[in-house]
């Protein structure tokens, strides 16, 4: 008899341990659902990865969601590229490594002047003269000419009185280009 109660507790203990080890284990086991994380440039990696998303990324328990730690360092999220995320499961140490890609689908936004402006000759001015304001949600990195015969550039100087017409470029961080002709007297 007393073997029998004694095989009994040996199995209810087994079957404990057996339902603890497999609850353990499934609360703390994290991985990454959709191996293709998108985001578009001068987006915050906070919007992108939050409480009310991150299921969309790694399949994770509720209980463990808040034992998380994201690790973002070296994303430039206004530059186009690819990155990794860490996510860390504070529980057990275990690292998730998450693919973020930033693309840059959006040209810059530009409100240009609607006058012909006089400029002196010989005298240099650069392109942001025909710019009243240019916004981009990655950055504005350049205001420039541009010239079929000179490519780039930063000022243009008129060396003879007459009118012109010469193409400005607004260009984000990421190369995206907005371009207009425009003109100017001299």
């Amino acid at each position: 008899m007393k073997k029998r109660q004694r095989l009994k507790k040996i199995c209810m203990v087994s079957v404990i341990l057996i339902v603890i080890i497999w609850f353990v284990i499934n609360l703390t086991r994290f991985e990454v659902k959709n191996n293709h994380l998108q985001a578009e440039a001068g987006t915050s990696i906070e919007y992108v990865l939050n409480e009310n998303n991150l299921h969309d990324y790694i399949s994770v328990s509720s209980l463990l969601q808040n034992r998380l730690t994201i690790d973002a360092t070296g994303v430039n999220t206004n530059r186009a590229g690819e990155y990794t995320i860490k996510i860390m499961n504070n529980t057990t140490g275990e690292i998730l490594k998450l693919p973020l890609e930033i693309i840059d689908t959006q040209d810059p936004v530009v409100e240009w002047y609607d006058y012909v402006p006089q400029v002196p000759v010989g005298v240099s001015f650069s392109a942001d003269i025909f710019v009243k304001d240019a916004k981009d949600t990655a950055g504005i990195g350049k205001i420039y000419f541009y010239t079929e015969e000179d490519g780039r550039e930063t000022s243009f100087t008129p060396e003879i009185p007459g009118e012109y017409t010469v193409s400005v470029v607004v260009q984000d961080i990421n190369n995206r280009k907005v371009t207009k002709d425009v003109s100017f007297v001299a």
